[in-house]
């Protein structure tokens, strides 16, 4: 048995195995009313729901991005797609937070995949400027 803290007694099992008590409910990130006036065309409420997700939006994106130019490009895209998108959330298919996340998620891979092929471009041209920048072969030229 341990000691309690509250107590000088000790701490029976049955106190021990009950659940925790609930944390204090967490604020959303968004809630589905919001979306729903964002859907109207509410660009205040648009304005709301950057203040409230955009610091969340952009952390996710510089961890998984590293450059800051980019990760605030995803998030841009992530309030965006929002914007457009807003009219197709269902509330009766999802939380509407893990809605935001799942599109930020997707702008931020679309990112990577971006980075990805302009890297390998770079390489590959990088690669054929250096082979074409020499004197041409006598083997290839064509009279």
């Amino acid at each position: 048995m341990a000691i309690s803290a509250d107590t000088a007694g000790p701490i029976s099992w049955e106190e021990r195995a009950a659940p925790p008590e609930p944390r204090a409910a967490r604020r959303e990130l968004l809630d589905a009313s919001l979306l729903h006036r964002i859907a109207g065309g509410d660009q205040q409420a648009l304005a709301e729901a950057f203040d409230r997700a955009s610091s969340v939006v952009y952390g996710m994106a510089l961890r998984m991005l590293v450059d800051s130019r980019d990760a605030e490009e995803a998030m841009m895209d992530t309030f965006l797609h929002i914007w457009r998108k807003a009219s197709t959330f269902d509330a009766a298919l999802g939380n509407p937070s893990v809605w935001v996340i799942m599109i930020a998620r997707c702008r931020i891979l679309d990112r990577l995949r971006m980075q990805t092929s302009r890297r390998q471009y770079e390489e590959h041209m990088g690669e054929d400027w250096e082979a074409s920048s020499g004197a041409p072969d006598a083997e290839h030229l064509s009279i």
